[in-house]
């Protein structure tokens, strides 16, 4: 019976820090510009700025937040809390500074009429 209690125990353990690591991984930020006709925006993050290309779901919308793994290079699937719904995206860069992610804007972007510069400092 002891062996018994201590596997359950063991699996409830590993579930919980399964759990644990899973939400210290998920970043949040919120989107502060947006290109809808080039398809890239940024967020801002408690940890810098990251400039994204959309690929699949809702398109985000500005001041909305974002919720998943905002660092990591590569596309990921991410949840859109202010919309509820999934959204995948693809981190072009990722950064401290402002001027960092302004001087990453894709050319196709800043060529488009209507454009509106994201201003970095």
């Amino acid at each position: 019976m002891k062996s018994g209690i201590q596997w359950r125990f063991a699996i409830l353990l590993l579930l919980l820090l399964t759990a644990v690591s899973r939400v210290t991984h998920a970043g949040e930020g919120i989107v502060i510009w947006k290109d809808y006709d080039c398809g890239f925006f940024i967020l801002q993050t408690k940890v810098g700025y990251g400039l994204y290309e959309w690929v699949a779901g809702p398109y985000p919308n500005e001041s909305d937040v974002i919720e998943g793994e905002l660092k990591a290079e590569g596309e990921h699937r991410v949840n859109n809390k202010t919309a509820d719904v999934p959204t995948t995206i693809f981190l072009d860069t990722f950064s401290e500074k402002r001027a960092a992610i302004s001087a990453r804007i894709p050319a196709k972007c800043k060529v488009r009429p209507g454009y509106g510069p994201f201003e970095g400092q």
